[in-house]
C-alpha cells in the first residue's frame, strides 16, 4: 500500500493508573509501510488485493466500497480490518448509526482489535460516555502497554491511539497530560487530522480555563 517509506523511531507515552499526570516514556518503532499481520487466519491473496483497493476507494466512493465490504464480510467473517473499513465508509457518508453498529459488533468480536477499540473509545467521547475509557482501556494509555510483544506500529495506529487517547484526557480536564500527547503526535505527524483535532481542544479548553479563574476573580471582588 503505497511507497517504502523509512521507519522513524519515536517515544510512546505512558501515564499511571489514567488519574496521575506523572508520566513515562517507552520506545517504539513508527513505520509507513504496511506491517504484516501475523494473526491472519485467511492467508488469502484475493482477499489481501480487495482490502487495498477498498482502501485506496473508500474516500472516493464509500457508498460503492459499502457494496463490496458487505459481501466480503460475509465470506470472511473474523476479519476485522474489513469491519473498519466498513465503519470508515459509513462514517464518509454520514450515516453514523450505522457507522456506530459497526463499531459496537467490532469492538465485541474484536476485543483486541486496536482500530476497534479506538473506535469504540470515540464513540463513548461523541456520547459523553467518559467513565467507560478506562475500562475499554483497561487503564493503559500506552501503545505498546496493548500490545507488549511488539516492535512497531504503522503511522495510522500510532496517530490514531495517541490522538484519541491525548483528547480524551483533554476532555476529562487533565490539561497537562494532553499536552504532552499532543507535543508527541505534532512531532511525528503535524499535519495529521488528530493532531489538529487535539490542537483545536487543547486551545478551547486553555481559553475556558482562563476565562473561569477571571470568572472566579471577578466573583471575589468586593
Amino acid at each position: 500500500m503505497g511507497k517504502k517509506r523509512i521507519k522513524r523511531k519515536k517515544s510512546g507515552i505512558s501515564t499511571l493508573g489514567g488519574d496521575q499526570a506523572k508520566l513515562t516514556f517507552v520506545s517504539y518503532d513508527i513505520v509507513f509501510d504496511p506491517i504484516e499481520d501475523k494473526k491472519d487466519i485467511y492467508k488469502d491473496p484475493e482477499l489481501d488485493q480487495a482490502k487495498e483497493k477498498i482502501y485506496y476507494d473508500t474516500h472516493k466512493n464509500p457508498k460503492k466500497c459499502v457494496s463490496r465490504l458487505l459481501p466480503l464480510i460475509e465470506k470472511y467473517p473474523d476479519d476485522p480490518v474489513l469491519y473498519n473499513y466498513l465503519y470508515a465508509a459509513y462514517s464518509l457518508m454520514g450515516e453514523q448509526a450505522k457507522a456506530d453498529d459497526i463499531t459496537i459488533e467490532t469492538y465485541r468480536k474484536f476485543p483486541d482489535y486496536l482500530f476497534g477499540k479506538i473506535g469504540y473509545v470515540e464513540k463513548c467521547l461523541r456520547d459523553d460516555n467518559l467513565d467507560e475509557i478506562p475500562r475499554i482501556l483497561d487503564n493503559k494509555y500506552d501503545l505498546k502497554s496493548h500490545y507488549p510483544d511488539r516492535t512497531k506500529f504503522h503511522i495510522t495506529e500510532f496517530t490514531s491511539f495517541v490522538g484519541t487517547v491525548g483528547f480524551y484526557f483533554c476532555r476529562i480536564k487533565k490539561l497537562e497530560i494532553a499536552e504532552k500527547y499532543y507535543e508527541i503526535l505534532k512531532g511525528v505527524a503535524p499535519n495529521d487530522p488528530q493532531t489538529k483535532r487535539l490542537e483545536s481542544a487543547l486551545k478551547i479548553s486553555r481559553s475556558m480555563t482562563v476565562l473561569e479563574k477571571l470568572t472566579r476573580l471577578i466573583g471575589k471582588k468586593p
